[in-house]
């Protein structure tokens, strides 16, 4: 995933590129702001990873919490 930071310190025509790998509708007018703003939401639409649960917690059930102490 891509931060808004990241996105903004790359070209044009990288943004594009990644628009089109994430699924993002972009027009050829779109101003690179634009690109920015449809590849966050494009992002922000894919489903999350799994999270991960505690490594001593069985992965059959359901996942628990890691309490610090």
């Amino acid at each position: 995933m891509y931060s808004k930071e990241e996105l903004q310190a790359k070209s044009v025509v990288q943004l594009k590129d990644i628009a089109k790998e994430l699924g993002a509708k972009v027009k050829k007018s779109d101003n690179k702001g634009t690109i920015v703003y449809a590849i966050l939401d494009a992002q922000a639409e894919q489903p999350a990873p799994e999270a991960q649960a505690h490594p001593h917690c069985n992965q059959e059930r359901r996942p628990c919490l890691f309490r610090t102490r």
